[in-house]
């Protein structure tokens, strides 16, 4: 209930942010898509899948920083690039939602589920997921996936 609710705001708002958190941070716009790629797959996501008890009551900025200074030494080098989908409002804050309710309501670890519902796929099922519920959206993956390799709790 609540800890899917929390993670998915959290998640949603950093990957959508993460352009103008960097900014802040560093003084470069980012790419959010280069980002989101990176910290899906990150040790400070998998941390928080485990419930990191700092991770879990950071603001999105908190934990964006907690990833740049703890798992990349401070350099944003590895996400400045071109964004893609950069003229799509909620392009990302779907995106981090829609991993994190997966996560929720399966357990598995973010970076499985991205390696069978890779960024790029998720991106393009944003046109209709985020118009139905993450629920059905997840199902929808789920079956498109198959062989039960996504099951709920």
């Amino acid at each position: 209930g609540l800890y899917i609710k929390d993670d998915m705001e959290r998640m949603g708002t950093m990957l959508e942010y993460s352009d103008y958190y960097s900014y802040d941070y560093a003084g470069v716009k980012t790419s959010r898509y280069l980002y989101a790629k990176m910290f899906l797959n990150s040790l400070t996501r998998e941390a928080m899948d485990g419930c990191h008890p700092y991770l879990l009551s950071a603001n999105p900025y908190e934990v964006y920083v907690s990833y740049v200074e703890d798992v990349l030494k401070g350099s944003i080098d590895s996400f400045v690039g071109e964004d893609l989908y950069k003229g799509c409002i909620d392009v990302y804050k779907w995106v981090g939602m829609f991993y994190a309710y997966i996560h929720g309501r399966t357990g598995m670890l973010t970076k499985d589920i991205v390696r069978l519902l890779n960024i790029d796929s998720t991106l393009e099922y944003f046109s209709i997921g985020h118009q139905m519920s993450f629920e059905n959206a997840m199902l929808r993956a789920a079956d498109e996936v198959g062989n039960g390799k996504i099951r709920l709790l």
